[in-house]
């Protein structure tokens, strides 16, 4: 029920702001109730079109000639079908029109711009009017657009202009509160044109006319009309109208606006027209359907292919129907959708159906598993899988049956080299066709084919060649300047801020700057861009998850996000990086660095599966850079980029010439996109590249990308209790170190812009020495061959993350032994003047990896320490000569009584044997090969030894030979290796150690001498002399580092029962002097007893000196 007032206001608003003049002919069909009185009231004739006529454009073109009409209102449908309509002459039907106006629906810019080709003469009006309200705004389009020249090809949409007087128009949110100018929100119009109500309708009356919010002035009126219709108001109090807010709809969990849909295809040159629908019953089954008028000669895939570059796969139609037109309902020139053919017959394009249609057996199979997988329908056996919406969790689905249908063992990265439905059948048609070499029938393995790649023409495919940014660049150096805080105040333009680094990158952010952060987020089903955001900073401990307390730090952090922080959805690899027009062109001249973060990282899949976020979002980003204004990009790059096995990688290497030499997908796709960075810095634009080596967890709380590679060979390692024999250089940093490098780069951009950084731990660990750590701190493993490895793994994870990286990427052992080595002078140079360090690998730091990793239940610790409550409990211990007698029984003991040892032995072998042993009866145990003669093994020694059980606290020097030779018969090489062993071997260990003991005021070190020490034995006078110097070195140095908390003790045995004795050669001397024979001599087990006491005794008790002989044998 609509008052008269409504339609005076109309009329006299239009008859004011576009009065007739005196030759003016109206003619009206559409809307004619409320069309009819307006040219009449002004003495101006008004033709009524024939419903026979109206729907019919060469009737109605001949019409509007001979009637020779000036004006009339006409729905964009209606006159897109008129200039749709071949043979027709418009310069002569037409020629009279003088204005038409647009109404009851929006009007796109691809109509408008061919409305100023083929009718030029004509005044095209924009009304924005409802039947509930009557008119609300209007526009005159050729003003605007002369206006306003670039709006054609930026905007997707015409404007509907100014309020008309009288009119009240307000934008509200959900919530009823008023939003600001610019802020968008569903347009509600109050004042005195709204209809009175639905005629017995309640329901939709209280939905649609609500009470005027108390905020509102009394000039609104006691109602608002809630419009339905999604926009915002302008600075010069123009409405913007964005779509419906009831176009958006939500299929598989992802929230969809269908008008948005319909935006993209009519930005492609190739669709004319264009209508979306969303069919299928609500849940799992609903799809959406695009009827498409098409611009000249095109095809569904072409298509698809051009709307996938604007678009993610899940806006993606599943299905395309082609038109001559779009049906239009005669009685309001709008859509009529039951007019629209069913979307399962493609009509016109009978050829191509052929073509996308399933012909064989295998096809028709692989169809059938394809339908059940993406849930979809209709496929086309020529469309790639993932162009369809497949992802990796689909794709393992898929690949699992394509094994149990074909027996054929399809791995994920062949989808990517045969994606559609018609190659992978040939693939498997062919692999069932050849016969097992054994005849055995076993699952056939899909042949491996690479496809040819060229990434030099990949960097001219994607380098954007932006020019003419001079004047640009000289305004942003200026800002050096001008604006002195902008670079810790500044906004920025975070990608990947749902990964890894890119997380740590925004707490770092958020923490030390007070810069204004945008994060572009690619959503996933169900879930909003923050929810994704705070999952993964949840997920990364750097906001408090649900339920469990909360730290100060993540306090500030979760109150500076929602203060600070503004997630964007978007995508990196779309057109616009994935953002509405209006986002994109507003952040081109808001942002004043970019930090791209974003990344696929996939070691298995081809560059094809990872070209999309990789090359083309980089690519995207330096375009944003140069938009609006420049913008600094910190790109994050990785060492990836140079070939595998390559030694001293230098930061100033721009990696031109590696391009043949790179395997995997990711790899030359990181090399790809690191290129396009640097084209773009060689034109002016200021780039910072930060090739990042293995990120670790944070050196806090070992929060850690579960899908690392080292963290998974750490933790399967610990599930498995083995570890493979492999000469691994464990290369790691510290996240939350490469973030706060990164912020302090932007915060110093004198210090970046134009470098490249390596942010690589240049002094990696071992990998055998983090296996011994774990071996020794209740995670036992097994060092095995790596095979044995190997084939554990591929038993116990078939199909797994690891198990596809051991058998995809890493091949082999070489894969370890020949990693890359990479310089970091710009990065030690940098840091030194931001008075930052390297957090280099060393125990304590993995300890804390570890301690948290079993905390946050990623990695579960086997067994509780050994030692717990034992006598040398947390002790650490260096056993010399470990490998037989006296050694090994003293490593015995001390690990049977709670101490770590290291046992230190040239014979590696043997040493390994016993220390396997050792390890199964719960000792906690390494194992060194040292020559104790050679100073830098045996500095090496107490460092692996440190890195793996911690401080020294006990050094048992018992490395020693001896043999029995008469002076007279000049066994000189005998004598030397006695010296060299028991004096220079002794002399380098203590040497090793005696700093740190000091520094740590604790220490003992246990001298393994002899009773030949306390007297010269005959037969033995290189033997005493060497153990003579034992005891003086060692009576000197207690006096020395007497108050020091340094113990020194001389153990001082007697004949024992080891191999030294076969090792003598002078058998005259043997034959005159060894009396070991004669009595019952000491077992190695009483001089390691003899060890055990002297070490057991509490801090203020030394025992100096422990002469132990066989009873019968005094000196």
């Amino acid at each position: 029920m609509c008052p008269h007032r409504g339609a005076v206001f109309s009329y006299h608003s239009r008859h004011v702001l576009y009065p007739y003049t005196d030759t003016d002919r109206e003619a009206c069909n559409v809307f004619y109730v409320w069309e009819m009185l307006r040219p009449l009231m002004k003495g101006i004739p008004m033709y009524v079109i024939p419903n026979t006529v109206i729907y019919d454009p060469p009737l109605l073109c001949e019409y509007l000639r001979v009637n020779q009409i000036t004006r009339m209102l006409f729905t964009p449908s209606l006159l897109e079908a008129v200039l749709n309509t071949s043979g027709l002459d418009f310069e002569r039907d037409l020629k009279t029109l003088r204005c038409i106006i647009f109404c009851g629906e929006v009007v796109t810019t691809a109509l408008f711009d061919k409305c100023l080709k083929v009718l030029p003469w004509i005044q095209f009006l924009n009304l924005y009017s409802v039947s509930e309200c009557h008119d609300v705004a209007i526009e005159d389009l050729n003003d605007y657009f002369n206006k306003n020249k670039d709006a054609l090809k930026t905007r997707k949409f015409c404007p509907v202009g100014k309020i008309i007087p009288g009119c009240k128009v307000v934008i509200l949110d959900e919530f009823f509160n008023v939003q600001p100018v610019g802020a968008s929100g569903e347009i509600y119009v109050g004042g005195p044109t709204l209809a009175r109500g639905y005629l017995n309708r309640p329901e939709v009356q209280a939905k649609r006319f609500i009470p005027r919010p108390e905020s509102l002035p009394a000039s609104f009126g006691d109602r608002l009309y809630r419009s339905g219709d999604w926009g915002y108001m302008l600075s010069d109090k123009s409405l913007e109208i964005c779509g419906r807010c009831d176009s958006m709809v939500k299929i598989r969990g992802y929230s969809i606006e269908t008008q948005a849909v319909e935006a993209a295809l009519m930005s492609l040159p190739m669709v004319h027209a264009c209508v979306v629908l969303v069919k299928g019953e609500e849940g799992q089954d609903k799809f959406l359907v695009a009827y498409i008028v098409p611009e000249g000669q095109t095809t569904k895939k072409k298509i698809r292919e051009a709307l996938k570059l604007r678009l993610p796969f899940y806006m993606i139609p599943s299905y395309f129907v082609f038109l001559s037109s779009i049906p239009v309902v005669p009685a309001s020139g709008k859509l009529d959708k039951t007019a629209l053919p069913p979307f399962e017959r493609q009509s016109g394009e009978e050829e191509e159906a052929m073509e996308g249609k399933a012909g064989t057996e295998t096809e028709k199979a692989l169809a059938q598993i394809w339908r059940e997988i993406l849930q979809i329908k209709d496929i086309d056996i020529m469309e790639s899988f993932f162009d369809l919406g497949g992802h990796s969790l689909m794709a393992t689905e898929l690949t699992n049956q394509i094994r149990q249908k074909f027996g054929v063992n399809v791995a994920v990265k062949d989808l990517f080299t045969y994606p559609t439905i018609s190659s992978l059948a040939q693939v498997i048609d062919a692999a069932n066709q050849a016969l097992d070499s054994d005849g055995s029938g076993s699952v056939r393995v899909v042949p491996v084919i690479k496809p040819t790649l060229n990434l030099e023409d990949e960097i001219k495919k994607h380098d954007q060649g932006i020019l003419n940014m001079d004047m640009q660049l000289r305004a942003f150096w200026r800002t050096f300047s001008f604006y002195k805080n902008r670079f810790t105040k500044g906004r920025i333009f975070l990608t990947g801020a749902t990964g890894f680094l890119g997380a740590f990158i925004l707490r770092e952010l958020i923490l030390k700057t007070k810069t204004y952060i945008v994060c572009v987020i690619r959503v996933l089903p169900d879930t909003t861009p923050l929810e994704r955001l705070k999952q993964t900073l949840q997920q990364f401990g750097i906001i408090a998850s649900e339920g469990s307390e909360q730290t100060d730090e993540q306090a500030i952090v979760e109150k500076e996000l929602s203060t600070r922080t503004v997630p964007v959805q978007g995508d990196v690899a779309l057109v616009n990086l994935g953002m509405t027009e209006e986002e994109y062109t507003y952040l081109t001249t808001d942002i004043d660095f970019i930090i791209h973060a974003a990344a696929s990282v996939n070691m298995v899949y081809p560059y094809s599966a990872l070209h999309g976020p990789n090359v083309m979002g980089t690519a995207n980003i330096l375009l944003f850079a140069c938009s609006g204004k420049i913008k600094p990009v910190h790109h994050i790059s990785t060492d990836a980029v140079f070939p595998h096995g390559m030694k001293d990688c230098s930061e100033d290497d721009e990696c031109l010439d590696y391009h043949t030499k790179l395997m995997d997908g990711y790899s030359q796709s990181k090399w790809v996109a690191e290129q396009l960075v640097r084209q773009a810095g060689k034109r002016g634009l200021p780039i910072t590249i930060y090739r990042l080596g293995n990120m670790a967890g944070d050196s806090k709380n070992a929060y850690w990308n579960p899908a690392d590679f080292t963290l998974l060979m750490l933790k399967v390692c610990a599930e498995l209790k083995m570890a493979p024999d492999v000469d691994w250089d464990m290369e790691m940093t510290p996240v939350d170190f490469a973030a706060e490098f990164i912020i302090q780069m932007i915060k110093n951009p004198t210090l970046s812009l134009g470098k490249t950084f390596h942010i690589v731990n240049d002094k990696p660990l071992k990998a055998r020495l983090v296996f011994e750590w774990m071996n020794a701190n209740g995670y036992p493993v097994q060092i095995v061959s790596y095979d044995e490895w190997t084939n554990r793994v591929c038993e116990v994870y078939e199909g797994q993350q690891l198990h596809k990286l051991v058998e995809n990427y890493v091949g082999g052992p070489s894969f370890f032994t020949s990693m890359s080595t990479y310089q970091t002078d710009q990065l030690k140079q940098t840091l030194k003047s931001l008075q930052m360090e390297y957090p280099y690998t060393d125990r304590i730091m993995i300890n804390n990896y570890f301690t948290n990793l079993a905390k946050h239940n990623v990695i579960t610790k086997q067994i509780s320490y050994v030692g717990a409550g034992k006598k040398l409990e947390g002790k650490v211990a260096i056993v010399t000569g470990a490998s037989s007698g006296i050694g090994w029984s003293i490593a015995t003991i001390l690990a049977d009584v709670g101490a770590k040892v290291a046992m230190a032995a040239r014979r590696i072998d043997r040493l390994q044997e016993l220390g396997v042993e050792l390890s199964r009866r719960g000792g906690a145990v390494i194992c060194v090969q040292t020559d104790v003669t050679k100073k830098e093994e045996v500095k090496e020694l107490v460092s692996h030894t440190e890195m793996a059980l911690g401080p020294v606290d006990i050094l048992v020097n018992n490395a020693g030979c001896m043999y029995y030779t008469l002076m007279s018969n000049l066994h000189e090489d005998e004598w030397e290796h006695q010296i060299d062993v028991n004096i220079k071997g002794l002399t380098n260990c203590i040497g090793a150690v005696l700093d740190g003991m000091l520094s740590r005021k604790s220490g003992h070190i246990v001298n393994m001498s002899s009773n030949a020490g306390r007297k010269g034995f005959p037969g033995l006078a290189v033997y005493s002399g060497t153990k003579f110097y034992v005891e003086g070195l060692s009576q000197a140095l207690r006096q020395e580092v007497c108050g020091s908390g340094v113990k020194v003790t001389c153990i001082q045995p007697g004949d024992v029962r080891t191999e030294l004795l076969s090792h003598s050669t002078d058998t005259e001397a043997l034959k005159l002097f060894d009396g070991s024979g004669k009595t019952q001599i000491l077992d190695p087990e009483d001089i390691a007893k003899a060890v055990l006491y002297a070490v057991t005794q509490p801090d203020y008790c030394a025992i100096n000196e422990i002469l132990i002989e066989p009873k019968e044998a005094p000196v």
